[in-house]
């Protein structure tokens, strides 16, 4: 070996000094392809092949007769805006979308193709860009031997999506001043700066080398998986449905606790959008009411890298941990889901119901930490002087003999907290609110938005916190058992 030699890094490996042959090879291609694709264009400018005057696009609109459904352009005027999550705007509309594509209506050849790209990517780790190269050669390959057929590859996402093989992740653009987080580029509410601080939300259109991007990139970017994407990928799966329902059937005793629905949130508590219980299981109601699949869920919040088989809803852009204001800018698409799939529901093909069953979603509980418990829920922090979510002990009280007797402290109300979010959002300066947070030891919380939750209720420790890691230690005997039994 040679003494001015290096090891090959994969930086090295993608910025290897230009080889004439292969920029010659490259040109040549491109020329075939241009040659083609002119070739294409004569034969439809000389009305050589017939168009099918038959097709037709199917594109989604909200029902027009149906009056609770909101016109999206309202969201743009801020004096007709009655609720920024209504309608979501972050959904995503999966009927749209350009890499959607019928696995079945692809020739057997160009399936083997996208089958085997993704393989090698899969197995041997293949890189993005050497996968998407190999997509181009096919293509060109194609195109030489049958100039009338279609460009059929694009990219290893295209790929990826069309055999269903990895679910894909959506991007939304994150404002890198006040972390403001924004509807993705291929919304019609997508802003290019941000509203409140003028700053640009993606790259420049094109890069350093002077190269035009082929899409929108954001300069921070946070991604996510909507909740009512991964619920229909779960229906899919033989015998969930039935697993869903299954409680339903369930005989339960009184006192005795097995699951969410022997508690009094789900029993009592918890209701759907026409003020009736959301978890209702009358006789007649074995299906569910109107035959609804009612689901409900948990948020786990934590500061920490999740292993390839956790569920991950939304990943919040680093470096650093987030403030507690900030946790509320990264929430406010979680929510806003939230509400469209309670509100409305998204209908389903399922095992029982082909056709599509409606499915509804409710957040029973937000389960964390303490110290991720009041950051979500819009509670000081817990070395204030008024620690306790759930009632207003002092921290100098905690050690006096009323610390261990139920009620002897006035109880946070979820009406109480509320108001005083609101209060704490349209304060005008962030050293009013440092002050506003000294006194009321409270912050707003994109919670507030779901009219069924309950911050004090639902917002609680999970057991492990609570009691093996004596975080429980820091509260009133009365709170910990409210907070994890509630």
């Amino acid at each position: 070996m040679s003494t001015t030699s290096r090891p090959l890094t994969s930086f090295a490996a993608y910025h290897l000094p230009s080889n004439p042959e292969q920029c010659a090879l490259e040109r040549q291609l491109r020329q075939i392809r241009d040659q083609v694709l002119d070739k294409q264009n004569s034969i439809y400018d000389d009305g050589q092949l017939e168009v099918p005057h038959d097709v037709s696009f199917t594109w989604s609109y909200p029902d027009e007769d149906d009056e609770s459904q909101t016109d999206p352009t309202d969201e743009a005027l801020p004096h007709l805006t009655h609720d920024e999550d209504d309608p979501d705007p972050f959904f995503i509309d999966e009927e749209v979308r350009a890499d959607r594509a019928d696995l079945a209506e692809l020739p057997d050849h160009v399936a083997v193709i996208h089958a085997t790209v993704s393989w090698l990517h899969l197995q041997f780790h293949l890189p993005c860009i050497a996968c998407n190269a190999l997509l181009a050669i096919f293509s060109l390959l194609l195109l030489f031997f049958n100039s009338n057929s279609s460009l059929p590859f694009t990219t290893l996402h295209s790929s990826n999506c069309i055999l269903s093989v990895d679910k894909p992740v959506h991007t939304l653009p994150v404002c890198p001043t006040c972390h403001d987080v924004y509807p993705p580029a291929t919304s019609p509410l997508c802003h290019d700066t941000c509203t409140s601080c003028n700053v640009d939300l993606f790259l420049p259109g094109q890069t350093l080398r002077g190269n035009a991007r082929a899409l929108k990139t954001p300069i921070v970017k946070y991604p996510y998986l909507p909740l009512s994407e991964q619920i229909s990928s779960i229906l899919m799966i033989p015998g969930v449905e039935d697993v869903l329902d299954g409680w339903r059937g369930k005989s339960r005793s009184p006192g005795i606790y097995t699951d969410i629905f022997d508690g009094s949130i789900c029993c009592t508590k918890l209701k759907g959008p026409d003020g009736k219980l959301f978890f209702s299981n009358d006789w007649n109601e074995r299906h569910g009411p109107n035959n609804e699949l009612r689901l409900g869920v948990n948020l786990g919040v934590d500061w920490y890298i999740l292993d390839r088989e956790s569920h991950v809803y939304r990943i919040m852009p680093g470096p650093k941990e987030q403030t507690p204001d900030q946790v509320q800018c990264f929430l406010r698409p979680i929510v806003s889901d939230l509400l469209r799939l309670w509100k409305y529901g998204i209908k389903i093909p399922t095992e029982s119901q082909p056709e599509g069953r409606l499915v509804r979603v409710a957040l029973v509980a937000v389960v964390c930490d303490k110290p991720a418990v009041h950051k979500i829920g819009g509670f000081a922090s817990h070395s204030h002087n008024y620690y306790c979510m759930c009632c207003w002990i002092c921290s100098t009280d905690k050690g006096n003999v009323n610390a261990f007797q139920k009620g002897a402290h006035p109880p946070q109300t979820n009406v109480e907290q509320c108001r005083l979010g609101e209060e704490y959002r349209n304060l005008p300066s962030p050293n009013v609110q440092k002050i506003f947070i000294k006194d009321f030891a409270t912050r707003y919380s994109q919670l507030s938005h779901l009219p069924y939750f309950d911050l004090v209720e639902q917002v609680v420790i999970d057991p492990m916190h609570n009691l093996f890691l004596g975080e429980s230690s820091i509260m009133p005997v009365p709170c910990r058992a409210e907070c994890l039994f509630h």
